[in-house]
């Protein structure tokens, strides 16, 4: 995986990988069409983890604040 280094346990460590690497930058990503499918791959999953730890996140502030928070 291209982003084998970075962990994404967290939002983030989500975000870094999202933010980490400027995929148009390297034209090596560019010219190999199956690497550069698996880095879309990968900073989509990471997008969508991004997303769903937010989605999660108000989840828990709206019970927080219904509870008198």
């Amino acid at each position: 995986m291209y982003f084998s280094n970075l962990h994404s346990t967290s939002h983030i460590g989500a975000e870094v990988k999202i933010l980490s690497y400027p995929v148009t930058a390297d034209p090596a990503v560019l010219a190999d069409h199956e690497q550069l499918t698996d880095v879309c791959r990968e900073l989509d999953a990471a997008h969508l983890e991004v997303r769903r730890l937010y989605d999660r996140w108000s989840e828990l502030k709206v019970m927080q604040a219904g509870l008198g928070g």
